[in-house]
């Protein structure tokens, strides 16, 4: 993906010299639904403890029956859902999978494959958790929005 404003590969935001790459893994977070009742403090603790992930054409994202512990964020690109061999779902930019595997680590239950070069906003599980220890308010704010997912689906 040329001309990205993403770094390739894993990197961590950078604590104090880069507030804009901050930002725009804030924005990232604030695309998906999840996050849609986060204060926007909150969603710059988010952003400080996550990575951002690059996959090519063709890369298994996540692979179904596998442990997860780790909830993505599509910030470019797009991927498909698979079950077995039966295809779900198409996954853009602002779309996230993953939020189950966050809260409880159990294994998959589909995959996720990039259709063209996909650049992910990447949330552990443990770093998830410790943050949610520190700002419980921010647990409040994602239960309610993983309720409304619920109620929707």
């Amino acid at each position: 993906m040329s001309g990205s404003r993403f770094a390739e590969g894993w990197a961590r935001p950078p604590r104090a010299a880069s507030g804009q790459r901050l930002a725009e893994l804030e924005e990232a977070l604030a695309t998906a639904p999840l996050f849609a009742d986060v204060p926007k403090r909150h969603l710059r603790s988010l952003a400080r403890v996550t990575r951002v992930s690059t996959h090519p054409v063709n890369a298994e994202i996540v692979r179904e029956g596998t442990e997860g512990q780790t909830l993505y964020v599509i910030m470019e690109g797009s991927a498909r859902v698979v079950k077995g061999r039966r295809r779900l779902a198409r996954l853009g930019p602002g779309d996230f999978f993953g939020e189950l595997a966050i809260f409880d680590g159990e294994p998959r239950t589909a995959s996720v494959i990039a259709e063209e070069p996909v650049q992910c906003v990447k949330l552990e599980g443990a770093d998830f958790r410790k943050l949610l220890l520190r700002e419980p308010r921010l647990g409040l704010a994602i239960m309610t929005g993983l309720a409304r997912r619920l109620r929707a689906s």
